[in-house]
């Protein structure tokens, strides 16, 4: 039996594979149309959680962004930026590594 979660969206639950880190909506689009296996460079998606987490810090101390939220978004992209360097198939060309480290001590030092 595969492990599944439960997602939730405006159309109600989906069933997810536990080991897939999408939700309900990915999982619908996956269903209903034909989008082929090509995936989201795993490059980008550590780029997008640099993005993420500095609009989080951003917004945070600009009293925008409540401690709550501001914690939740800030541990997930390190979670995602972790996993993204730590993965064999994550290797970064020249500009996006030197876009990451040149981000991660702006981050740190807010």
């Amino acid at each position: 039996m595969i492990n599944i979660h439960i997602e939730t969206d405006s159309h109600g639950e989906v069933e997810v594979p536990a080991d897939e880190l999408w939700g309900a909506q990915t999982k619908r689009s996956f269903e209903h149309f034909s989008i082929g296996n090509n995936l989201m460079p795993r490059e980008m998606i550590a780029l997008y959680a640099t993005l993420k987490k500095t609009a989080a810090i951003a917004n945070h101390v600009s009293w925008r962004l409540a401690e709550v939220p501001f914690k939740l978004i800030v541990q997930v992209c390190d979670e995602i930026l972790s996993f993204s360097l730590c993965m064999n198939k994550a290797v970064l060309d020249g500009a996006a590594r030197k876009f990451l480290i040149r981000q991660k001590p702006t981050c740190s030092a807010i």
